[in-house]
């Protein structure tokens, strides 16, 4: 899930996944941070956020997952 075309991070993250030679889609993609922590709790995606600010309730992948730092 990526918040919107406008994130900070977005040019990042998709480096890093092309660079990992990693697949990947966009399954949801909206200005809204609630309605991305709700795609994300309900399983349907995953997203790139600062540590600090991932909610207690979710996990944070391991560096052993294979996505990019």
């Amino acid at each position: 899930s990526i918040v919107a075309d406008t994130c900070a991070f977005r040019p990042a993250v998709l480096a890093a996944l092309g660079e990992h030679g990693l697949e990947w889609r966009t399954v949801f993609e909206n200005g809204n941070i609630d309605a991305t922590t709700a795609t994300v709790r309900s399983d349907l995606a995953v997203t790139a956020w600062l540590a600090s600010t991932v909610p207690a309730d979710l996990d944070i992948f391991p560096a052993e997952s294979g996505l990019p730092p």
